[in-house]
């Protein structure tokens, strides 16, 4: 299940130190890209790449705060035909 939402991945050495602020429709599954592409030595962000091969990626928290949605009620209006 997609868990729409803003997640920030900060360190735990340094925690008033946030590393990366992030918005996605599926936050698991941005967590898990994040994870896989620091672990492998690929993550496009050389500062997050930095600090994992510094600290280890065992030093990152990684913090969601879900996105809640307002659900809507729409109405469906009925037209009465004028009568002549």
């Amino acid at each position: 299940m997609a868990i729409p939402g803003k997640y920030k991945i900060v360190s735990r050495s340094m925690p008033d130190k946030i590393m990366f602020i992030g918005t996605s429709a599926d936050i698991p599954a941005s967590i898990k890209w994040h994870m896989h592409h620091l672990i492998f030595k690929m993550h496009p962000v050389p500062e997050l790449q930095n600090h994992v091969i510094k600290y280890g990626i065992e030093d990152f928290d990684f913090r969601v705060e879900p996105i809640e949605v307002a659900v809507i009620e729409v109405k469906k209006e009925t037209r009465r035909k004028k009568s002549v």
